[in-house]
Formats: C-alpha cells, structure tokens, sequence
C-alpha cells in the first residue's frame, strides 16, 4: 500500500470470516495524534446584479424647451470637440420653455461660447441648461414651472444661426438630453 499522509493513513488487515480460501480486507482505524482542519469555505452570497438605471428627470419625460430640428446631437463633434447637450434650430425670438420645474441657478452670459445662458435646477439633482437666448429674461433665484417661458432662440454665443442649445445634467455630468425627451 502506497503512504499516505498520518491524517488520512488507513491500515488494511487479512482477516478470514469462517470460510476457507476467502479473505477480505477489513479497514483498521488508526490513532493520530493531531489532525489540522482547515476551515470551510465562505458560505456564497447572493448578489443581485444592478438594476440599470435609466436617467429620468421627473417622473415623467422632460418637455421639449422648443419645437424644431436637432441640427447638433450630444457628443463628439466632427471637429474634436464634444457637445454637451443638444443644438434645436428654430426662427430667433421662437419662446423656449422650462423642460421641468425647477430654481433658476445661474443667469448670465459668462460661460464662454454659450451666450446668454439660463441653468435651471429641479428638484432630483439634475440640471437643464439653455444657452444662446436672445435675451435674459430670469434672475438667479428665480422660480419655474414647467414649460413657463425661460427666454427665446437666439444666436448669442459661438453660433452662426438662431438655435438653443439645450443641456441636461446629473450633477457636474452632461448626459444626453434625448435621455429625457
């Protein structure tokens, strides 16, 4: 018999049950003086996989802030640059409406190549932004509801032709606003 570790060493002794020429083998137990167990594994724990979760602004879709043709989608431009929002052309002075009700946190024209920008904040954390306005018609601070009237289509900013650029944030992070429309 090949040897086999202490721990695990069984002795096989002939033994003859009465019957001639018939033998068989009995196991012998075998006194060991110390045997290392090692400890069970973990028992597995179930993990759900996480759900996806889908960006919603509200509990309903986000209004479209004008009617018109996206001639920009959010994202890599052809010339290297990226898009955070997207780009709706529309005839200049056309209103543009809160996409949700919201506070108004930022009003101004000092973000380089928005123009005259309007950044709404809603309740759940995101934020809506509305750039190249013809005009600032709210104040920071101010409150909105949905599709109350938060400036018109201009072309103020880097743009060469009346349009609004119309942004959706989920903290400092641009996500595609036709996430939400």
């Amino acid at each position: 018999m090949p040897e086999m570790p202490e721990a695990t060493r069984v002795e096989e002794v002939e033994s003859s049950a009465g019957q001639e020429n018939q033998s068989y083998s009995e196991p012998k137990e075998v006194e060991v003086a110390s045997v290392e167990i090692p400890a069970a594994p973990p028992a597995p724990v179930k993990v759900q996989a996480a759900e996806e979760i889908v960006p919603q602004a509200s509990a309903e879709k986000l209004l479209m802030p004008v009617d018109g043709a996206v001639i920009q989608e959010f994202g890599d431009k052809s010339d290297g640059t990226f898009n955070d929002g997207i780009n709706i052309q529309a005839s200049e002075g056309t209103p543009v409406k809160a996409a949700n009700s919201g506070s108004v946190v930022y009003s101004g024209n000092q973000l380089q190549g928005y123009g005259n920008l309007v950044i709404i904040r809603h309740d759940n954390g995101y934020l809506t932004a509305y750039a190249h306005l013809e005009s600032l018609e709210l104040e920071k601070g101010a409150t909105v509801k949905r599709g109350d009237i938060v400036g018109h289509v201009g072309r103020t900013g880097n743009v060469d032709q009346p349009q609004l650029h119309f942004g959706v944030r989920k903290g400092r992070e641009p996500v595609n606003p036709r996430d939400f429309l």
